[in-house]
């Protein structure tokens, strides 16, 4: 399992949010057990068309063969705290599930 974040240096709502991302990942535990990763949509194009990103910040918890599980888009902060909750509690239950292999995200 991992938790796309998708996002760009220049995206004022990104930035607005940030806080909360790193607050939530460090208080979940989730910075060393299960990956999450930053996309930056400038350079990452193609997984962002492959994600159907359609605004920033994009939040995407994808399971180990890439099919997304849960989406939230925006700066709403109950909403991205409320995904980071919900990723962290389905980790802890399946900690056996594998973390998305970098090779399918091409990066």
């Amino acid at each position: 399992m991992s938790l796309l974040k998708f996002t760009a240096s220049w995206c004022g709502p990104c930035k607005k949010i940030q806080p909360i991302v790193e607050a939530t990942l460090k208080a979940k535990e989730l910075q060393s057990e299960y990956r999450a990763i930053d996309v930056e949509t400038d350079s990452g194009l193609e997984l962002s068309e492959r994600f159907k990103v359609k605004g920033l910040p994009t939040f995407l918890w994808v399971d180990a063969v890439g099919a997304e599980v849960k989406r939230v888009i925006g700066c709403d902060e109950e909403k991205v705290v409320a995904l980071f909750t919900e990723f962290a509690e389905a980790a802890k239950k399946n900690a056996r599930i594998p973390l998305l292999p970098e090779a399918m995200l091409d990066l």
